[in-house]
């Protein structure tokens, strides 16, 4: 994102206009990695401009740069969340297989559709501004600019303020070539290949993506039926990325 466009993300964010409604949580700055930015010392000046650092928080990796902006950070962020990416995390930490396509696994359209609107990306994470464009969901952002799909909103004063009914549009775009609402095993992230489903796999090689080698995918092609997720359903915790939580939330029991 340019300057001006983080600008008028945050001008809908904190408006100066006393009519429009504020983001009322805490607004994050995320990547990639947000350090990396070739503006970032710039970015931190003009979101403190808008408001204190209690209302920011940063998601990094760490690394080079990140050490070199230590105390800029810390003048500029409340809250830092911190993935390191390291051994010990790769060999615990495990994720939800999000190119494994519900709409080639899931037959079933109402069955899909429930799951879907279960989401616990949905329920849990927040909307995203990204390259002049809004979504609902920062993996419908991802996987819009993946394939040009072209769904984002325009950055408009309370663009957040969108019901369900009004980001349908996005959800029937995106949501479909995502498996971050279907309850399977989950992978550890030190896999070197990732599990895709064939015609996702098809779409991305297609846009000349990397990493979708042979060497890099592992094609996905189980079928789920509604006994299946049901039995997922009473283990599955995908937001239990390290295994240590007593008991296991639930999302999407259908």
């Amino acid at each position: 994102m340019t300057l001006d466009e983080i600008d008028r993300a945050l001008e809908t964010l904190i408006p100066r206009k006393k009519s429009a409604t504020a983001w009322p949580n805490r607004i994050g700055i995320m990547g990639g990695e947000p350090t990396c930015h070739p503006d970032f010392e710039q970015i931190c000046k003009l979101i403190l401009k808008r408001a204190p650092k209690e209302r920011y928080g940063l998601w990094t990796y760490g690394g080079k740069v990140f050490n070199e902006y230590r105390s800029l950070i810390n003048k500029t962020f409340g809250m830092l969340a911190y993935n390191e990416h390291n051994e010990n995390q790769q060999n615990t930490c495990k994720h939800q297989p999000a190119t494994v396509a519900i709409g080639e696994v899931v037959d079933d359209d109402v069955l899909r559709e429930k799951l879907i609107d279960n989401c616990f990306v949905q329920l849990n994470w927040c909307p995203s501004i990204a390259q002049g464009k809004a979504h609902f969901c920062e993996v419908a952002y991802g996987i819009d600019h993946l394939f040009e799909l072209n769904s984002g909103w325009p950055i408009d004063y309370e663009w957040f303020m969108k019901t369900p009914e009004q980001f349908k549009d996005q959800v029937d775009t995106c949501c479909h070539l995502c498996g971050m609402a279907l309850p399977m095993e989950r992978q550890l992230l030190c896999n070197k290949k990732e599990l895709v489903t064939p015609k996702l796999l098809d779409r991305m090689r297609s846009k000349g993506l990397g990493f979708t080698d042979d060497k890099w995918t592992e094609l996905f092609t189980e079928k789920f039926t509604l006994d299946q997720i049901r039995e997922n359903q009473k283990t599955w915790d995908p937001r239990n990325f390290w295994g240590n939580k007593d008991r296991p939330e639930r999302y999407g029991k259908i």
